[in-house]
């Protein structure tokens, strides 16, 4: 965020990405625990070899696996979206800022440069989280409907939110963007 200026737009979503990925983790450690051996005991009792010499090194794998999806999952848990004073659009990620800190789960955009702005539907072949698409680097935690800009250098930048009119409005009232494709931007 810009440090004392006020702020023309803030708004939240919150994402279901941190329900979702310990949902799925779930069903792989069963089904990893299953079918990943112990040791192999003979009739009388004594211990043979480790059944296909595995090893700790499986379980390893999988506790890192665990631990860095449930940490993506935490940095996506919602998106925040404002425009400062100076016209500037800010995204950011969290609560857990692994991907702001490297630079990945933010975004900004100087609302001067842009030169259009559309409104399109995002289904779920998508996905969340930071994505390229056709229309430009999207940014969604939740929602289905984006706001695609597009700067005079031609990057495009797509923010799918729970708040796509009043994000629309927002950005109506900061640039002098062209609508595209007829939609009105009101």
């Amino acid at each position: 965020m810009s440090g004392t200026l006020p702020l023309k737009y803030d708004h939240k979503t919150s994402g279901r990405m941190w329900m979702i990925i310990p949902l799925v983790m779930i069903p792989i450690v069963v089904v990893f625990l299953a079918f990943v051996p112990g040791k192999c005991e003979e009739e009388d009792g004594d211990e043979m070899e480790k059944c296909g010499e595995q090893g700790e090194l499986p379980y390893l794998g999988l506790g890192a696996m665990c631990v860095v999806n449930l940490l993506i999952a935490a940095s996506f848990m919602w998106m925040r979206v404002t425009i400062d004073a100076e016209n500037v659009l800010r995204v950011r990620f969290g609560p857990l800022p692994l991907l702001n800190a490297c630079g990945c789960g933010r975004g900004t955009i100087n609302l001067n440069e842009v030169q259009s702005l559309d409104v399109q539907e995002f289904g779920c072949v998508y996905g969340y989280g930071i994505r390229l698409t056709q229309a430009g680097l999207l940014f969604r935690v939740g929602g289905s409907t984006g706001v695609v800009i597009t700067t005079r250098a031609g990057k495009g930048t797509v923010l799918c939110t729970t708040d796509t009119d009043g994000l629309l409005a927002a950005l109506r009232a900061s640039t002098a963007a062209e609508p595209l494709r007829g939609v009105a931007l009101a």
